[in-house]
């Protein structure tokens, strides 16, 4: 979009300047068509840098730790009924994992929480400076 605006100003700015030739003014279109192209290029990298800055600031585990997530995950298969989605990322030195897992609705609070506690600490032991979450859920996280 960015380009065929910057192109439609161009066609203009050259249109009216040979339109307009004989006029002293007509030196100031190019110069006007320019400076709106450069604003909206401008605009267009705002734009993209302001919606990747999160992506910057907070990047995602290498393969080697999602790995060690999900062999933590195998080992404890027995405890939890379904695993709906994993969500980990950086943040400085810290690593933040946010697990979300379906449990028997049969179990006692007490022992899904056993469960978890298990869990967590385990992957906590194995990523250090980790902080881990674990959500219990039904549905499939977006």
């Amino acid at each position: 979009m960015t380009r065929f605006v910057g192109n439609v100003f161009i066609l203009i700015s050259l249109g009216l300047s040979m339109a307009f030739a004989g006029q002293k003014w007509a030196s100031y279109i190019d110069p006007a068509a320019s400076l709106v192209i450069a604003l909206s290029i401008l605009s267009a990298t705002l734009g993209i840098f302001s919606s990747s800055v999160y992506d910057l600031l907070d990047r995602t585990l290498e393969e080697e730790r999602q790995i060690m997530i999900l062999a933590e995950l195998a080992r404890h298969f027995n405890d939890y009924e379904e695993l709906h989605g994993i969500r980990s990322r950086r943040s400085g030195a810290e690593v933040y994992v946010e697990i979300f897992l379906e449990f028997d609705p049969e179990k006692r609070i007490s022992e899904v929480q056993q469960a978890v506690d298990r869990l967590r600490k385990s992957i906590e032991e194995k990523i250090q400076g980790s902080r881990v979450t674990i959500a219990m859920t039904t549905e499939a996280v977006p």
